[in-house]
Order: structure tokens, then C-alpha cells, then sequence
């Protein structure tokens, strides 16, 4: 399926709107390429589980819900058609599964540019077309970012995409606030101050997948949904994050999971599991376009103190 393009310009609006805000669960123990598409490894004869929609093959993807890829939505710069990140999207309880997106030099330099101010215009997206209704406003929730404002400070363009309707989630303003934008913070650290960076050739990606248990798909989770609303919106009771580094061709990965609740904790590492544990809680299959036997070696491990969580 031929990949979808979604233009600031274009004449189909965007909902934007401000904010960005855990039950300590079982704890365990980018590429610098000028702004370009990071290279997809060549799959070994052995990759099973490996997307078939054109449109989902970067490293950040999960396995998709609908393997048709008519669900994935890919937010692109219009100014320098730049992946500024992807998501997919559940139509019947009308919220994504997840965002995910790259981390490296390129996408990361600070050029001065203020944070988008939602008050300066009234924008309505969600993938299928306009949307009238915010189902977060005014209900006690944050509008959660889930691909990060603050990971975006590179142009105004991609700033002010992650304001999109469809990557916000329902979240209480004291995780918002507390625990989940420290562990924001947390990986932008290791992607901006990291010293062992050496920002030449095709080293130092972060591949980021992060959304809130909604359900769908179904993990051993128990509780997957704090709240439904009448009027259809969804409250995740879970959210996660699912990480993979590559230095120097060298891949690792950790996943971390949070209850949502309100939690200011400063101390990321009793969140994290293996993504292995992180498949299993979620549903969801994570980085499932690497080979395989680089999949299996990177998903069993955990190593908080490679990635700098505290």
C-alpha cells in the first residue's frame, strides 16, 4: 500500500491542543543522516514477524493491528518531507494504538523555535478527515502528547504536528506532568547528552513506540481500560514505552510500563522490563521489522543503566 502524506497545508484540518503530564511494576536489573529515511537492515532468511505493508517497514514499528497498513498514518514535514512520526489508528474507539518515531542529530537540533501555542488556531484532524469533537476537552484530562512536543524542537513544522488530535491520549495531569515526562526527559537525555555519541555515519538512532493500553490488542494485562466515557472516550490504565538504540551498529532495547495514576516519581529504572515482558503485558509485537535473531537477542535483555534511566 502506497504510504499516506499528511501536509500542514493541506485542507484537511488538525485538532491542537495543548499539554504533556505509575504502580511500580516488576523492575528489571540514532542515526545522524541529514534528516533522510534511516536504512532498513536487509531481514535475514528468518523474519517471520516483519510488517508487509509498504508503509510500516522503518525499525520503530510494531507489528500492525491490521497487517493491510490502511490504518498507519505517516506524519511527514512538508517542508522537508522528513518522517516526523507515524502512528495507527483504532476507528472504532476512535484513538491510536500508538505513535513511534526516530531520535538522532538531525531531528534533534534545537533551531530556537518556540513551542506551538494551540490558542493560536483551531485545528481539527483525525486520519479519516475533520473532526468537530475533542473528546478529551473538558473532560479532567490532559491531552496527553504521546509523540512529544519537546521531542520536536527542530522546525515549527514538526512542532506543531505533534498537537495532532490523533497523538494525544487521555492522561491525568499529575502522571502527564510527574512520572511520564520525566521519563520523556529522561530519553531526550540520552539521545542529546549522551557523551559516547559520536554523531558520524549511520550510528546513534533512538526508535521510540510509546501509547496507553486501550483494550486492543490483548496482553495479560487484566485492566487494560481506567475509563470508559459515554461518549466513546477511552482512559488507558497502562502506558508504555518501548526503546531501541543503535550505536555503531550495535542494537539494545528496554521497554518500560507505568500504571496511570497520579505519580510524581523521579526514579525511572523500577518501570522497566525487557521487551519481551513489555509484549506480553501489551499485545503488541515491538520492533518486529528486525531480523530475527537480532529481534530475540535484544528483546530478552534489560539494562536500565545502558539506556541512563536513574
Amino acid at each position: 500500500m502506497s504510504m499516506k502524506k499528511i501536509n500542514l497545508s493541506s485542507t484537511i484540518f488538525c485538532l491542537m491542543v495543548a499539554s504533556v503530564s505509575v504502580f511500580a511494576l516488576t523492575a528489571c536489573g540514532g542515526d545522524d543522516n541529514g534528516g533522510s529515511v534511516t536504512p532498513t537492515p536487509t531481514p535475514s532468511v528468518e523474519n517471520a514477524n516483519a510488517n508487509t505493508a509498504a508503509n510500516a517497514k522503518r525499525l520503530e514499528f510494531p507489528r500492525l493491528q491490521d497487517a493491510s497498513g490502511s490504518n498507519v498514518y505517516v506524519i511527514k514535514d512538508e517542508s522537508t518531507q522528513e518522517v516526523n512520526y507515524s502512528l495507527e489508528w483504532n476507528k472504532s474507539k476512535k484513538t491510536q494504538f500508538w505513535s513511534c518515531w526516530e531520535m538522532y542529530k538531525g531531528n534533534m537540533r534545537k533551531q530556537g523555535v518556540n513551542k506551538y501555542k494551540p490558542a493560536d488556531s483551531k485545528l481539527n484532524y483525525l486520519p479519516w478527515g475533520p473532526q468537530t469533537s475533542d473528546f478529551i476537552k473538558g473532560s479532567g484530562y490532559d491531552h496527553g502528547h504521546i509523540c512529544p512536543s519537546a521531542d520536536r524542537l527542530n522546525n515549527e513544522g514538526q512542532n506543531k504536528q505533534t498537537f495532532y488530535y490523533c497523538n494525544m491520549q487521555p492522561q491525568i495531569h499529575a502522571f502527564n506532568d510527574g512520572v511520564w515526562g520525566e521519563m520523556e526527559n529522561q530519553v531526550r537525555d540520552l539521545v542529546e547528552n549522551y557523551t559516547a555519541y559520536t554523531w558520524t555515519g549511520n550510528v546513534d538512532t533512538l526508535f521510540v513506540c510509546r501509547g496507553g493500553t486501550i483494550g486492543t490488542p490483548t496482553g495479560t494485562i487484566s485492566d487494560p481500560v481506567l475509563e470508559l466515557r459515554s461518549n466513546g472516550l477511552v482512559v488507558p490504565n497502562y502506558y508504555f514505552c518501548a526503546l531501541l538504540k543503535k550505536i555503531n551498529g550495535v542494537y539494545e532495547a528496554i521497554g518500560l510500563i507505568f500504571e496511570h495514576k497520579t505519580n510524581s516519581d523521579t526514579s525511572i529504572t523500577k518501570y522497566c522490563v525487557s521487551i519481551d515482558e513489555l509484549e506480553k503485558r501489551t499485545g503488541f509485537d515491538f520492533f518486529c521489522n528486525l531480523p530475527d535473531d537480532v529481534e530475540n537477542k535484544v528483546e530478552a535483555k534489560c539494562n536500565p543503566a545502558s539506556f541512563g534511566f536513574k
